[in-house]
């Protein structure tokens, strides 16, 4: 299960709902599972399967950039509101709205006063319970303080997303979560 950079899918999600873009990284693996899945299992796992070194740095994240104004995600009750959680249009946990659903694909996201971010969970299945997860992370920056902590945070986040990804296919291939 090797990740690689990548090209964001053809024809996606964010081709019709996030413009412009200002950046853009592609992750994609390709795994096989027991089991039928679909992009919402993605998703949960996403939410369920968060390594404890990124928790604490979200935490810290949070703690600086509440003093800037800028939106955070409060961790109260957040197994309660996870289990309540429905992939559907306009739902949303912590900084995670979902903006857009199709069968093969969820864009999530959050727009705040200095960027906005969409995360394109794509998931394809090539037959015989070998699937192809693709995750593509756009950014629209709207001044020059988003660009200045997207370039903060930009290394983070390339080392984070794979790391999520490994997490997620561990999740949904080890059925550790309650899968939709």
């Amino acid at each position: 299960m090797n990740i690689i950079k990548s090209s964001p899918p053809q024809n996606s999600l964010i081709t019709s709902n996030f413009s412009p873009v200002h950046y853009s990284d592609t992750y994609k693996m390709e795994f096989k599972c027991a089991k039928s899945l679909r992009v919402d299992d993605l998703v949960y796992a996403f939410f369920d399967s968060s390594p404890k070194w990124i928790e604490k740095l979200f935490a810290f994240r949070n703690a600086i950039v509440k003093m800037l104004g800028l939106k955070v995600s409060e961790l109260n009750d957040r197994k309660h509101q996870r289990e309540l959680f429905k992939v559907e249009k306009g739902n949303g946990l912590g900084l995670f709205k979902v903006f857009d659903k199709n069968e093969n694909e969820a864009l999530l996201g959050e727009d705040d006063k200095h960027l906005d971010f969409r995360i394109l969970f794509h998931l394809i299945n090539k037959g015989d319970n070998h699937y192809v997860f693709t995750l593509t992370t756009p950014v629209r920056f709207h001044n020059a303080f988003g660009r200045f902590y997207f370039t903060i945070i930009k290394p983070f986040h390339q080392f984070i997303v794979p790391t999520m990804m490994n997490s997620i296919i561990k999740k949904v291939t080890t059925y550790k979560i309650k899968l939709a």
